[in-house]
């Protein structure tokens, strides 16, 4: 049966249609043909003369004149040009301004951004409720009259909650935005790890501890922790014979609304008490008029990678986060990055990597790594939403003694407006994937 191509979509490309939202258009993902190596043009789908729909009812308001669209998880008053509204200044993160390196929290909104005269980039800032019922509802918005990240600048954002920019005009992201977690360390709406051994992680998520038996095998070694999922699936940890039940791999959680806007979740802990792989962070750039990624510019969303652990068992990774662009156009050269991470390597084997800034699959690090014990599994990358069981030893003598623990899923990125990508751009999870969806502004 022959695919329907809608007019978004170019020739060379098969389109699938994807759940309809209440009053509005679909949305839609186009499968793209790697031999081709022109850009693509994704539009959104209209009829002539026709306008967006925007939805009225809670959670997002209609937005004022200024907007032609509903951003997603905040309300109209974000954007509301009324006497004594939110304000906007210029966000800008360039050399001359911040050095080729910047911060901001998004549990204080402090910034380590200073002009020549020594005067910090103060961006209006709010913690804002997301309309939903969820327990993680919070979201950091920082409002902006327009957004660069200049290249050569690494922008690092951390905190508890997740990130908004709320651009009244176009961002640009030559630089790098880095709301990845580094291990343990969450990025920004991302979960960190338990504070015990053995424990399951945190977030919706989470993948889990291993049981411990409560008479250890001959060598000793306890069985491996699971890999936390988010849009891919982590993995269970690896069993050591007589070393307990491995830790399971985490659910299956959000959509592709992307409501509300959540982070990565984080691994199973084996035998160090936060070694788990946290969860990647969640950022959200709502502009009115344009988003432009060029060929240097980067946004890492990827979960951290597990520890490794001896006899009594190695951690599991984190999940990729989410990436949520939304504006009339979007322009993409560079790369989005949701990935997650490698699983802990058994004993003498070193951490997993942390979810990769491209399209790899992070693998469990190898410089201690001794060949007779289990490495790490592999993180999700590309196509591959996935991470993969924590490996065994190849000798069988050590099959009591320890096996890798296991690598994490991928977060998920969503595209909407009208979308061009070019044909050295890099989104991973890929666009053929179910977990990242690219389709018109509703």
């Amino acid at each position: 049966m022959p695919v329907d191509i809608p007019s978004y979509c170019s020739s060379d490309e098969s389109s699938l249609r994807f759940t309809s939202f209440a009053g509005t258009d679909s949305l839609r993902r186009c499968k793209f043909n790697s031999a081709q190596p022109t850009d693509r043009v994704l539009r959104a789908p209209q009829a002539t003369g026709a306008t967006t729909p925007v939805p009225t009812s809670s959670p997002t308001e209609a937005v004022s004149q200024t907007v032609s669209f509903a951003p997603t998880n905040f309300t109209s008053a974000i954007w509301s040009t009324a006497s004594g509204a939110f304000p906007t200044i210029p966000c800008e993160f360039s050399l001359d301004r911040c050095g080729e390196r910047a911060t901001l929290n998004t549990e204080t909104g402090a910034t380590n951004c200073f002009d020549g005269a020594g005067k910090a980039l103060v961006i209006p800032f709010r913690v804002s409720s997301q309309g939903s019922a969820t327990s993680n509802d919070k979201i950091a918005v920082f409002n902006c009259a327009s957004l660069l990240v200049e290249q050569g600048v690494q922008f690092r954002v951390s905190g508890k909650n997740p990130v908004m920019f709320a651009v009244r005009g176009t961002a640009t992201i030559a630089g790098q935005i880095l709301a990845n977690a580094t291990g343990s360390l969450p990025g920004p709406g991302g979960f960190g790890p338990p504070s015990g051994k053995h424990q399951s992680g945190l977030g919706l998520g989470a993948g889990h501890g291993p049981s411990v038996p409560l008479q250890l095998n001959s060598c000793g070694g306890i069985s491996g922790a699971g890999g936390a999922s988010y849009c891919g699936r982590g993995a269970p940890g690896g069993q050591v014979v007589d070393g307990g039940i491995p830790g399971a791999a985490g659910n299956l959680y959000g959509s592709q609304h992307f409501a509300p806007l959540l982070g990565g979740s984080s691994g199973g802990n084996g035998g160090v008490l936060t070694g788990a792989g946290a969860g990647g962070g969640a950022v959200h750039i709502a502009a009115t008029t344009s988003i432009e990624i060029p060929s240097t510019g980067l946004i890492h969303a990827g979960g951290g990678g597990g520890y490794g652990g001896c006899y009594d068992g190695p951690s599991g990774a984190g999940s990729g986060g989410a990436i949520l662009l939304e504006a009339q156009t979007i322009t993409v050269s560079g790369t989005l990055a949701a990935n997650g991470g490698a699983g802990g390597g058994a004993c003498d084997g070193d951490h997993g990597r942390d979810g990769t800034p491209n399209a790899d699959r992070a693998l469990s690090n190898d410089t201690n790594y001794n060949q007779h014990l289990g490495r790490g599994g592999w993180g999700s990358g590309g196509g591959i939403l996935d991470g993969t069981m924590g490996l065994p030893p190849t000798d069988s003598y050590y099959l009591k003694c320890s096996y890798g623990a296991a690598g994490g899923g991928s977060g998920r990125i969503r595209l909407s407006g009208a979308v061009q990508i070019g044909s050295a751009a890099v989104i991973s999870p890929h666009p053929s994937t179910s977990c990242a969806t690219i389709g018109a502004l509703y």
